[in-house]
């Protein structure tokens, strides 16, 4: 189950952005999360990254009225861009489709300013706890190992030399009923982690 677009609506007023802000986001599909973003910092800039040509193009072709969105053809583990530049990098449901989730961290924290903020949205089943990884070994995690809990994931982050991690539920106001008994429930809202890279 992908995370639904008023979910986000509602993660976006945790994420406390500013108008000059320059947000990257890594996976972004057709660019939905991107175009939520660019309405919100006029002043600032979106960039868009995605290891598909055909998404990319979709995303262009959807945010022709965006004068501040640029979309990028590249996977999250090498971000075709210089250090220090963003004041924040956003990861919409696409944590788990990184070949190597420890690298796109890495990369994330290289490319984020001083005091910049990484946030990861996610469903809360798309970060269900498959018990294969400890999570005091973050640095063990084999290639397809399947989706990290929520712990995995903060340590990780803490690896990779952020500050400040937390994890925070975002509830869905709106979250549909069940039309049916024999219809299994779905997660309401989403799990937000959040972690800031350190001054220098």
């Amino acid at each position: 189950m992908k995370l639904t677009q008023h979910v986000f609506r509602q993660a976006i007023t945790l994420l406390e952005l500013q108008a000059g802000d320059r947000i990257l986001e890594l996976g972004c599909g057709d660019g939905w999360a991107c175009r939520m973003l660019a309405e919100r910092i006029a002043e600032g800039l979106v960039i868009g990254l995605d290891p598909s040509d055909d998404q990319i193009r979709d995303a262009r072709m959807k945010s022709t009225a965006f004068e501040n969105i640029l979309y990028l053809w590249s996977a999250a583990e090498q971000i075709p861009w210089q250090e220090d530049f963003f004041t924040g990098v956003l990861c919409v449901d696409s944590l788990h489709q990184f070949q190597d989730v420890e690298k796109a961290l890495r990369e994330a924290y290289r490319v984020l300013a001083p005091a910049g903020t990484l946030w990861i949205v996610n469903q809360r089943l798309e970060l269900a706890a498959v018990g294969t990884i400890p999570s005091d070994l973050p640095s063990n995690r084999p290639a397809g190992a399947g989706p990290l809990d929520s712990e995995q994931c903060l340590a990780l982050l803490r690896a990779a030399g952020f500050d400040d991690v937390a994890s925070h539920s975002v509830p869905d106001s709106i979250a549909p009923s069940r039309t049916s008994f024999d219809e299994p429930a779905s997660p309401a809202g989403a799990l937000l982690l959040s972690a800031r890279k350190p001054q220098k």
